[in-house]
């Protein structure tokens, strides 16, 4: 099946007009606020789904790259799924790729929706991710205060 195809069909079941191309010919949506993409490789062989994560913050980007390394385990994200940071920026993007000419309209509609709600969730967690890492800071700032000041009270610390 054809991009140009499967784009017809998610028009008509969305009920989205207007549906083209850009002109790389790749195809972007807004989905539940995530920004959604959708090409086919140069070749036109591979099928290529794109979600925009977000940026991680700047404190404890770390943690955040580490979580999204272990996401992409095998079973965890679902089949298929990866992250990847665009190139020049640090924008996290969830991507796919699958051969096009086994993916009709219901594997792309399925797909699509893991591709959504992995991305759903990713993006809360990176915004969450600050208010949290501000949290496990401030506990591990007072857990090195009370290990010193137990130290000094005469008892042996390890």
């Amino acid at each position: 099946m054809e991009l140009e195809e499967i784009m017809k069909a998610f028009a008509a079941e969305t009920g989205i007009e207007g549906v083209t191309a850009d002109a790389d010919g790749a195809y972007h949506f807004d989905i539940d606020g995530i920004g959604v993409m959708f090409a086919t490789s140069g070749d036109g062989v591979r099928l290529g789904m794109f979600a925009v994560i977000g940026d991680p913050p700047r404190e404890g980007r770390e943690v955040v790259y580490r979580a999204l390394l272990e996401a992409m385990s095998p079973g965890v994200t679902g089949d298929g799924l990866k992250f990847s940071i665009l190139r020049g920026t640090d924008r996290v993007v969830l991507h796919r790729t699958d051969p096009l000419a086994t993916t009709d309209y219901p594997v792309f509609k399925a797909r699509l929706e893991n591709l959504v709600n992995v991305a759903e969730d990713w993006c809360r967690n990176i915004a969450d991710f600050p208010a949290l890492y501000e949290k496990v800071q401030g506990a591990a700032q007072a857990a090195k205060e009370a290990a010193r000041e137990f130290g000094q009270s005469g008892f042996l610390q390890v």
